[in-house]
């Protein structure tokens, strides 16, 4: 029985040089103060199995926990006051890096929402389209901008749907009555049926 102790106890000591050398090359890099400290703090953990293993995994690194502390005090600040800051002492500090190398999968981070500039095409292009799209499903308008779809060129629709969009009731587009006559006579012209 004694020599499983000792097997368990060496497999813990080659851990813990690999969890070291692991958190040494991190380390190497430029890091934050921060990355300093929960460094620090994580070296005096090392009878910690839990943590040891967790330092271990491939997605932990300390500029992540970092990262997860960080978020954990923006979701209390919010919490306390709308987000305008919080005091955390260090014992909540340190349980949070805890946790992020000991809990089982690490929660997906929200991503930022893209803000469009109001002023950008792409953002005037999105809003011209919700725009069309809420004029072809009003009741008002419907049937009329479906039938104008069907039968004029797309030049009509779009020259009517600006016209809608600038709250101008659209216009009828008739033939002029130059283009009325010259119909006509064309059709006079190769029309031989009343002859």
């Amino acid at each position: 029985m004694e020599n499983v102790t000792k097997k368990v106890t060496a497999v813990d000591e080659f851990n813990i040089i690999l969890a070291e050398d692991k958190m040494l090359k991190e380390m190497s890099k430029e890091h934050s103060a921060y990355q300093d400290s929960f460094h620090n703090w994580l070296c005096t953990q090392m009878d910690d199995a839990e943590l040891v293993s967790g330092i271990l995994k491939d997605d932990r690194t300390i500029a992540g926990a970092e990262e997860f502390v960080f978020g954990k005090a923006r979701e209390l600040a919010t919490k306390m006051n709308g987000g305008m800051g919080v005091m955390v002492d260090d014992a909540t500090v340190f349980g949070w890096v805890r946790d992020y190398f000991t809990m089982e999968k690490i929660p997906e981070k929200e991503k930022p929402k893209v803000r469009i500039n109001p002023t950008s095409e792409e953002y005037l292009a999105k809003v011209r389209e919700r725009k069309i799209k809420d004029l072809e499903e009003n009741p008002k308008y419907k049937d009329y901008l479906a039938g104008l779809k069907k039968t004029a060129s797309d030049e009509t629709y779009q020259a009517t749907i600006d016209e809608l969009l600038q709250g101008d009731k659209p216009k009828a587009k008739t033939k002029s009555k130059q283009a009325k006559e010259k119909e006509f006579e064309e059709i006079s012209l190769f029309d031989t049926s009343e002859l």
